[in-house]
C-alpha cells in the first residue's frame, strides 16, 4: 500500500481485506487458480486450457497449502454446502458435487459505486477436475447484481457444459 498510493498500512485494511474487500486486486483467472489450488491442497495452480491424457497430472510446482487436513477439509465442506444449499445454490449440476463461493464487491468507476458479482469453485468436490471463476461487472449503480443471483448462474454453465462434454468423450471411448 505504502508502494502503490503512498499510504501506511491500518489495521481497518487487514479486516477488509480479510473478508475481500478494500484495494483487493485480482483477476478472474487468479481466483481460478486459487480455487483449483485449495482443491487440491497446494499452493499454486499453473492455468492449462487442455486436459493432459486421463492419467497423468501436471506439476504445478505448488507445496502443501500448510493447513491441517481437517481445517481444509472444513474450508471445502463449508464451498459444497454454500453449493447445494447457500448463496451459491444456482451453480447445481445434475449428480455432480460442487464446492464454490460467491462474493458481492464494490468498486468505484467515475465516481459511481458499482456491484461485482462473484463466483469461484471446482467440481467435483471428491476428484477435482475442473475449477471456474465468474466476474460480472455492474454498468450503472441501479444494476442489481450479486454472486449468488448474477454470476452461479454462468458458472453453471461453464460447469454443465465441462461435464457433458466429459461425458460425451468417455461415450465415445
Amino acid at each position: 500500500k505504502r508502494k502503490q498510493i503512498r499510504e501506511d498500512w491500518k489495521l481497518e485494511d487487514t479486516f477488509n481485506l480479510s473478508i475481500g474487500q478494500g484495494g483487493l486486486c485480482i483477476s478472474p483467472l487468479r481466483m481460478a487458480c486459487f480455487s483449483a489450488s485449495l482443491a487440491r491442497g497446494e499452493t499454486r495452480t499453473r492455468p492449462t486450457l487442455l486436459h493432459r491424457p486421463t492419467g497423468s497430472h501436471p506439476d504445478h510446482g505448488g507445496a502443501p497449502i500448510g493447513l491441517p487436513p481437517a481445517l481444509l477439509a472444513s474450508v471445502i465442506e463449508g464451498m459444497r454446502k454454500s453449493a447445494t444449499v447457500g448463496t451459491a445454490r444456482r451453480v447445481r449440476v445434475e449428480g455432480m458435487s460442487i464446492a464454490g463461493k460467491t462474493g458481492t464487491g464494490e468498486w468505484r468507476n467515475h465516481n459511481m459505486t458499482l456491484n461485482l458479482a462473484w463466483f469461484i469453485g471446482f467440481a467435483p468436490v471428491e476428484n477435482p477436475q475442473v475449477a471456474a471463476a465468474v466476474l460480472i461487472e455492474g454498468v450503472v449503480p441501479q444494476d442489481n447484481i450479486q454472486g449468488g443471483l448474477t454470476a452461479t448462474p454462468v458458472a453453471q454453465k461453464i460447469f454443465q457444459a465441462y461435464f457433458e462434454r466429459q461425458k460425451r468423450l468417455a461415450n465415445n471411448h
